[in-house]
């Protein structure tokens, strides 16, 4: 990976601290002298901010003021711009071929628009934002680049109203029909009151839009999204007129993007007047990962879901890619927990156990984060413990579950739930194999759960709530039911099972009515498994199987045969080791099947282009390399993050913003009174700044350790790393915080970059724990083979 060079040499002790970092200059290389100095003051001074003049694709460089150092990673430019994208935006592959012409003489900023208008359709927001503060940076008067932020912050009316206010600013300069763009969002974010009229005026702008400019395809498209959007204020009366609007819209691009919306239109009403859609809205933006996992939605409605495996595993890979790219974690990214886990439950459907199983545990392994993926954020530690665990119990995997139950893949968690659903998938795992020790443990916990209504917390104990308590009395009896049948008892355990009614999947109540001898019953509850999961691998199979075992033969044949209608995507390892396709195959034998049961897949005519999965990316995300560098001390010393990783030794790197930032000296004062607790977890910790390396001393004596800080601390003047590292704000080019977990391989595991230094550190070192305990991983990231080292 190349490493951004600077090309003025500064002597940094005749600056004021501080400013001497933000100086870059586009010319040759020149030396500041005190009358200099004075000289660059006066300029940052008065230079407008935003008035970068720029060609080609990367953002030119540029004097800056002495400002950002003030504002320790905060952006100068308003609160708006603190959050979302801080670096570059690139031309990238896979965009749509949309045109929407604006107001520029920059060439390069007319590219950069359309693609972030093409994000937007994609939903890609902050990649659309992106691409419009790029336009911005190389057209500073370009009103709509901030029209294109303040659409790409749709789910952020704050910021949004920020934005918009710069476009009304500078829409001197834009053209009719881009002031009636402009007008038409900032009326929108001004309109108080009944948010019924605030929408039908919005939509009738945009209406009035393709009425004075019918050319515009944007401005029809648009309002379709938004017709869709805003249904719950302003009804849509006729879907088939909309669809008209789509029509007339793909008649003339039919690979335009708004097959995604198209998509949503019939989502729910009829999903098949969608077929069309599905079948090109990846292919019209292949280099969205969102466009992909759309044509899910419609084949999950219409129940197929090898198809929809397909779509969501395309758009996995995807994200997966550009995750690398960008050197970003993966719940930063909008819409990837729910499309991978959606994924695992369509592997699921189409009886792919081991790859559901696999994405599950890959879902749950993924770095955590207190803002977007906690446990029970609903992120992908959240949606990879629940899909994980209904894998298991829909094909009965209760070996693995056992196992997993005793790792952090299936941990009890901090909430009453997760802890009261792993005894509930131990407890049945156990009575199911007969394991006599783990039924016990399960059951004594259970019962002190039912006496003192409490559960264990790090927090303490808390007190179980009613349904909680329930829940706990529910797999008491469930275990009851196991006790009674092994004890051939089965009057009584028909009468628990009856009692438990739903409470438990309906497959694994026919299996309990089959071991109870009520042949009738068993197949009755199959047969309602099936009507609620049509067109499903596991609850077809359970039907084979309990017919089977029934007596009823013929029957069972039958539906053999529309379970091998399905079947052609179970891979070989499943028949061979997964326990209901195991004795299908038995049973298969004995109805004159053959016992690899499996056809091949259909060839199907209305799919659309498909790539090679792999042309995508992988189908796993994994961490990326880190740079590796070389940087000094206050006394000279040289300090390598090779020094670390070649002894297998984890480090956490720290990126500060200098002693003149007091946020940051907390954060080192902070980690000092940690330090023994990362050393014990095996973990070094450095700590990198932005000061020169004479002026750490200014750094060290802030520390309130009697001995100093226990880690080492560099200085990074030149700001390599921070830039290699994705700490740096390329628009305004100043330095960010920024925290790296890197193994013991030279992988990051974890991080967080932004305009504030990361204080939850009680959070890191629990999270380095978990991820440096889980399974060895493999690195699928772009290695970077050149380091940064000091001049």
């Amino acid at each position: 990976m190349p490493v951004s060079k600077h090309n003025i040499v500064i002597e940094s002790d005749i600056l004021p601290v501080g400013l001497a970092h933000y100086l870059t200059m586009k010319e040759s290389p020149m030396r500041i002298t005190p009358l200099g100095n004075l000289y660059v003051l006066f300029v940052a001074l008065i230079l407008p901010l935003g008035t970068l003049p720029a060609t080609g694709q990367t953002a030119p460089q540029r004097i800056h003021s002495g400002l950002p150092a003030a504002t320790h990673g905060h952006s100068v430019l308003g609160e708006a711009f603190n959050e979302g994208p801080r670096q570059h935006a690139y031309l990238m592959k896979g965009m749509s071929n949309i045109v929407f012409p604006i107001t520029t003489s920059k060439p390069m900023a007319q590219k950069f628009f359309t693609q972030g208008v093409a994000q937007l359709h994609g939903f890609w927001y902050f990649e659309a934002e992106r691409s419009f503060r790029q336009v911005a940076a190389i057209d500073p008067a370009c009103a709509m680049a901030y029209w294109g932020m303040a659409m790409a912050n749709t789910n952020n009316a704050n910021r949004a109203k920020e934005f918009i206010k710069k476009a009304v600013d500078k829409r001197a300069q834009a053209s009719p029909r881009e002031q009636m763009w402009i007008e038409a969002q900032s009326e929108f974010y001004k309109a108080t009151g009944n948010n019924k009229d605030r929408d039908r005026a919005f939509l009738d702008r945009l209406q009035a839009i393709t009425k004075a400019y019918p050319s515009d395809l944007e401005a029809k498209a648009f309002f379709c999204l938004f017709s869709w959007q805003m249904v719950g204020n302003v009804p849509i009366k006729d879907y088939a007129t909309v669809d008209a609007i789509y029509a007339e819209i793909l008649k003339q691009n039919p690979m335009h993007p708004l097959h995604h919306y198209r998509i949503h239109l019939w989502n729910g009403k009829d999903d098949s007047k969608a077929l069309n859609s599905a079948a090109l809205c990846g292919p019209s933006s292949p280099g969205i990962a969102h466009m992909w996992h759309m044509q899910g939605h419609t084949y999950s409605s219409l129940h197929r879901y090898a198809d929809a495996a397909w779509s969501q595993e395309a758009a996995a890979r995807v994200d997966h890619a550009q995750m690398n790219r960008n050197r970003i974690m993966p719940d930063e990214v909008f819409n990837f927990a729910h499309n991978n886990q959606w994924l695992v439950e369509d592997l699921d459907y189409i009886g792919r156990v081991h790859a559901a199983i696999d994405l599950a545990q890959n879902m749950i392994e993924l770095p955590r984060h207190p803002a977007y993926n906690t446990l029970n954020s609903g992120r992908s530690a959240t949606n990879g413990r629940m899909r994980l665990l209904q894998t298991l119990q829909d094909y009965e995997m209760w070996d693995a579950a056992l196992a997993l139950c005793r790792t952090n893949y299936i941990e009890p968690g901090d909430l009453a739930d997760n802890q009261i659903e792993r005894l509930r998938l131990m407890a049945v795992s156990a009575c199911s194999l007969h394991e006599m020790a783990v039924r016990n443990e399960v059951s004594t916990e259970l019962e002190g759960l039912k006496r003192t209504k409490k559960i264990v917390t790090p927090d303490g104990e808390k007190a179980l709530k009613d349904s909680e308590a329930k829940t706990v009395n529910d797999v008491l009896t469930e275990m009851y039911c196991y006790t009674a049948l092994d004890a051939g008892n089965t009057a009584g355990a028909a009468k628990v099972l009856t009692e438990l009614g739903d409470k438990l999947p309906r497959e694994r109540a026919s299996q309990l009515w089959l071991r109870i001898g009520n042949l009738e019953k068993a197949v009755e509850v199959a047969k309602s498994a099936l009507k609620a999961r049509e067109g499903q691998i596991a609850p077809l199979g359970n039907l084979v199987d309990v017919m089977y075992r029934a007596g009823m033969r013929d029957d069972a044949k039958e539906q053999f045969k529309k379970l091998r209608e399905i079947s052609g995507y179970i891979d070989s390892e499943d028949m061979s080791t997964v326990p209901l396709f195991k004795r299908l195959s038995a049973e298969a034998v004995n109805l004159d099947l053959p016992s690899d049961w499996r056809s091949t897949p259909p060839v199907l005519k209305d799919i659309g282009p498909r790539p090679s999965l792999d042309t995508l990316g992988p189908f796993r995300w994994r961490p990326v390399a880190a740079t590796d560098w070389t940087l000094i001390n206050g006394s000279g010393k040289r300090f390598s993050l090779s020094d670390y990783t070649s002894k297998g030794r984890p480090v956490l790197i720290v990126l500060y913003l200098g002693s003149g930032c007091p946020a940051c000296v907390d954060q080192l004062n902070t980690l000092a009174s940690m330090a023994g607790e990362f050393d014990a977890a095996g973990i070094s910790v450095v700590a990198i700044g932005v000061d020169p390396k004479r002026n750490l001393n200014q750094t060290l004596t802030q520390c309130k350790m009697p001995k100093g800080f226990p880690f080492p601390v560099l200085s990074d003047q030149q700001m390599k790393v921070f830039k290699s590292y994705r700490a740096y704000d390329d628009f305004e080019k100043m330095p960010l915080h920024g925290m790296y977990l890197v193994d013991g391989k030279g992988l990051i595991r974890w991080q967080d970059t932004g305009y504030k230094p990361f204080t939850q550190l009680k959070f890191v070192i629990t999270e380095a724990k978990r991820l440096l305990q889980l399974p060895e991983v493999a690195q699928t990231g772009a290695t970077v083979a050149e380091t940064i080292s000091v001049n």
